[in-house]
Order: structure tokens, then sequence, then C-alpha cells
């Protein structure tokens, strides 16, 4: 009996579709994290720029470059903390270790919340072992 070209169509039509929202779902999360970089960027601007928030010590445009691009240079440097791969739990204690250091020099250290409440939501780098 000869064999209908039907279900080979459907399952081609399935694996476009499926390629099809995953594509469309990976742009709509980068212009997510796009706009929300870019807001957070903004807003860091205008604290630094206000008189009311950082008093006479306002920053102007070649500070807030300054600092616009160190904090680019550390989003970098502290991205993979974010990820599983395997240097995420080093990048998540070395970032922990650097924002301890802040809250000491505060005398606040109590108020220091460590990454694992900070990014709860995330899940824990196991390297693929089970949790006992």
């Amino acid at each position: 009996m000869k064999k209908s070209g039907l279900l080979q169509k459907c399952a081609e039509c399935k694996i476009k579709m499926q390629l099809f929202w995953e594509e469309k779902c990976r742009r709509i999360f980068y212009a997510t994290r796009q706009t929300y970089q870019q807001y957070m960027t903004d807003m860091i601007m205008l604290v630094l720029n206000d008189p009311q928030i950082m008093g006479k010590d306002v920053f102007g445009y070649d500070r807030i470059k300054k600092v616009m691009e160190a904090v680019g240079d550390k989003y970098d440097s502290y991205y993979e903390a974010m990820t599983l791969n395997p240097e995420a739990d080093y990048l998540r204690s070395k970032l922990d270790d650097a924002i301890r250091r802040i809250f000491k020099q505060g005398k606040v250290e109590d108020k220091f919340l460590p990454f694992e409440k900070r990014y709860e939501w995330l899940p824990e780098v196991t390297y693929g072992l089970e949790k006992k």
C-alpha cells in the first residue's frame, strides 16, 4: 500500500511551527532584556545627576559616561553568574564577596543578602549532579 505524504507534511509543519515559536520567544526575551537594561541605565544616569539625591556632588556627562562604561564592564564580567555554565558558582561567589565588602564598609553587613536570596528564582549550579 502506498503511503500518503500527508503524515510527512504534518511532521515537517510541526517542526517549522516549533522553530517559529522558539525564535519568537528568543526575540521577545532579548527585546525585554535590552529594554530593562536601557531603562536601568536611564535611571542610574538620572539619579547620578539629581541634586536632591546626590547633593552638590552631581555627576555630569563625563562622570556618568565613565560610570556607565564601568557598569557595562562589570555586567560583562559577572554575566556568567546568571547562567548554569561551569564558572557560574565561582562568579556568584566573587559577586557576593564584592558586595559584602561594600556592606561591611557601611557597617551594615547584617543587611547583606547572598546571591541565592537576591536571585532566588535562578537555579542552583549543580553540574548535573543530584542535590542531596
